[in-house]
Formats: structure tokens, C-alpha cells, sequence
């Protein structure tokens, strides 16, 4: 009776270990996906925000050290003075390339401005920030 316990408990152990490996590798690709994809939804973020007028929320998008605050600062109020808004909904985001600390998205498709689509092509430069990404450079291809 002691020997079927011995085995019931090293049984148990081992479902546990296997258990918590399984979470520890699924934890592990959730967090890895998270980091790949933030670039792209970092870019994506900052031009729905700045397209849409909402300057201060694309400015905290901005890395403090970009300098392109001002810039984002004066684009925006001319279009909020004129009331051109790009639509960027045709847009897609792909990474160019990737290290641990900067990555390169690749922002390619039409947007519409008053009623005119145009093709439209860049790079959005990101890098980390904490946990999180943060625009750095603009730029055309």
C-alpha cells in the first residue's frame, strides 16, 4: 500500500513538471509575439493617431529623444487649420527588420486625402522603450 503512493505521488510530480514546462513554453511564445508584433502596432497607433488630429496622443509616441515633436506639432495644426485628414485605412505595416532594441517598419498602400488616393510608401523607425516601442524616425522609400 506505501509502494502505490510512492508511485501516485512520483506520477504526480512528473504531471506537474510536464504542466508547468507547457505553461512556462506558452508564456514564453505569448511574450515573444507580443514583442515581435509591438513595432508594427506602434506604427500603426501613431498614424491612425496623427491622421486622425489627435497630436498629443501621437506625440506620446514619439521617442523623447526623436526631435520630431515640433514637427508632428506644426504638421498637425496645419491640418487641423485646413481640415485635411489622411485616411490611412489602406494602409499595411510590415517589419523590415528587427533587433532587440530598433526596428524598421515598412508602411506601404493608398491613403486619401479630399477625396484624391495615392500610393503611399515609408519606413517608420522604432525603437524600445521599457517594455514598450517608441517612434524614432520618419522616412519615404
Amino acid at each position: 500500500m506505501g509502494e502505490a503512493r510512492i508511485v501516485n505521488a512520483s506520477a504526480m510530480a512528473r504531471r506537474n513538471r510536464t504542466l508547468l514546462i507547457g505553461g512556462l513554453v506558452v508564456l514564453a511564445l505569448v511574450l515573444g509575439g507580443i514583442r515581435y508584433f509591438s513595432p508594427t502596432w506602434t506604427a500603426s497607433n501613431f498614424i491612425n493617431a496623427f491622421s486622425d488630429g489627435r497630436t498629443q496622443e501621437a506625440q506620446g509616441l514619439l521617442c523623447a529623444d526623436s526631435g520630431l515633436q515640433q514637427t508632428i506639432s506644426a504638421t498637425n495644426g496645419l491640418e487641423n487649420l485646413f481640415g485635411v485628414h489622411p485616411d490611412p485605412s489602406h494602409l499595411t505595416y510590415a517589419i523590415a527588420n528587427e533587433s532587440l532594441s530598433t526596428a524598421n517598419v515598412s508602411v506601404s498602400g493608398t491613403t486619401t486625402v479630399l477625396g484624391v488616393t495615392t500610393q503611399s510608401k515609408g519606413t517608420i523607425g522604432v525603437k524600445s522603450s521599457g517594455l514598450d516601442w517608441c517612434v524614432e524616425s520618419l522616412g519615404n522609400e
